[in-house]
């Protein structure tokens, strides 16, 4: 553990975050501070970042994400349930009866979905979540009073910072190059310390006050409210370190594929995320906010930690399920049925999973990204069983994809 320092002056990186939200989220260290990254994101010029969090039900996904959100003030968060397209341009949007538009400000917001966006309204908001354009127009159709249909324009401006949690673990790879991609933990660890808070929160009269007063939540909350208040002055960005030094922190040992394009833009924001965090450090000249090496390593740290899933595009649950459940019990002998790999993850995490869940989440995702095959018992055709492709050390078992035989699984 780190020492929290409340001087603005002092550094904050990964620990310090994931420290200071000690307090309120226990163990999900990668998650709360990708997740307050994200949101944090939100204040930068054009380069917000969006993030994608999924796993099983109960594991804590929009528990992360509206306790980071509490740290931020209440007017730039939207947090929003499932919502259809229609739902939520009428519900966000402003209409100009003189113009027959709705026009929806998203500058500097944080969008939280807590469950999975209607499909249509993800397609709707694609050009948005790749900071195509900063501002769009989108087609919408509505009924009018004779019962026929009715065109409305709805005007999209800014680029906010977007998170939904999800069970969903086999996402369009559209949404899933636009995000960052990140699981809470599934451990006994995290639920014991997660009841502890319950119960302290139940039988401590001062718990919201001790809350409220936290050195740790306090020094975030400061920090982003001082970024925010200077951040619409700011005319640009400066990396200061050569362009072949900061190619070199992302690219090194590594094979190159085409979503390394936008995944290189993620890690280079998460480095602008931590500049931001640390500006009254010498970060702000001119109004240019400069990143330095300083911050460059801190958002390369992370990137070991989260890269690897942005790489492949497999969410870190169904990764934990092949490498902790499947493969092992492969190297054990076991024929791989359903009903073998369902006790498996009861043993492992402690949990039971629903059967439909493992057939339509975690296998499907895994067989897509080439980690497994999935085929017919040759000694019982009624059965399907699951052939891992991928061995532990990250090398493809039947040398058939180049792209994952290189990556390694820590």
């Amino acid at each position: 553990m780190v020492r929290i320092e409340t001087e603005m002056k002092n550094y904050i990186g990964i620990e310090e975050i994931s420290e200071c939200l000690g307090s309120i989220i226990k163990k999900d260290e990668i998650a709360k501070v990708v997740s307050f990254l994200t949101q944090f994101s939100a204040y930068l010029l054009d380069d917000q970042l969006n993030l994608i969090i999924a796993s099983l039900s109960s594991t804590g996904k929009t528990y992360v994400l509206l306790n980071v959100a509490h740290l931020f003030p209440s007017e730039d968060v939207i947090v929003l349930g499932y919502s259809s397209p229609k739902a939520f341009f009428h519900e966000l949007g402003i209409f100009d009866r003189e113009k027959r538009k709705i026009y929806i400000n998203l500058e500097r917001k944080n969008l939280i979905f807590l469950d999975q966006p209607h499909p249509e309204l993800l397609a709707k908001l694609r050009p948005i979540l790749s900071h195509d354009q900063k501002e769009i127009e989108v087609k919408i159709t509505d009924k009018n009073q004779r019962g026929g249909n009715l065109t409305k324009s709805v005007i999209i401006r800014g680029f906010p910072a977007v998170s939904f949690a999800t069970t969903y673990l086999k996402l369009d790879e559209q949404e899933i190059t636009r995000a960052l991609i990140i699981s809470p933990e599934v451990t006994q660890e995290k639920v014991e310390e997660g009841i502890d808070l319950i119960a302290e929160s139940k039988t401590n009269e001062e718990f919201k006050k001790v809350i409220r007063d936290d050195p740790g939540l306090n020094l975030l909350k400061e920090r982003l409210l001082k970024f925010k208040e200077i951040s619409p002055r700011l005319k640009g960005i400066k990396f200061d370190i050569e362009k072949d030094e900061l190619k070199k922190a992302y690219m090194e040992n590594k094979n190159l594929a085409p979503k390394d394009m936008r995944n290189f833009k993620k890690f280079l924001v998460l480095a602008e995320c931590f500049a931001g965090l640390n500006f009254e450090n010498d970060r702000v000249q001119n109004n240019i906010l400069i990143v330095k090496k300083e911050d460059i390593e801190e958002a390369k740290k992370l990137w070991q930690e989260i890269g690897k899933y942005q790489d492949v595009g497999v969410m870190p649950f169904a990764l934990d399920v092949y490498y902790k459940v499947i493969l092992p019990l492969y190297k054990e002998g076991n024929v791989l049925t359903k009903k073998v790999i369902m006790k498996g993850l009861q043993s492992r995490f402690y949990t039971s999973i629903q059967l439909w869940y493992l057939e339509q989440q975690v296998l499907p995702a895994l067989e897509t990204s080439g980690y497994i095959s999935i085929e017919k018992n040759p000694q019982d055709k009624r059965q399907i069983i699951v052939i891992p492709l991928i061995d532990a050390d990250g090398q493809d078992k039947n040398n058939e994809n180049e792209e994952i035989s290189n990556l390694l699984y820590n």
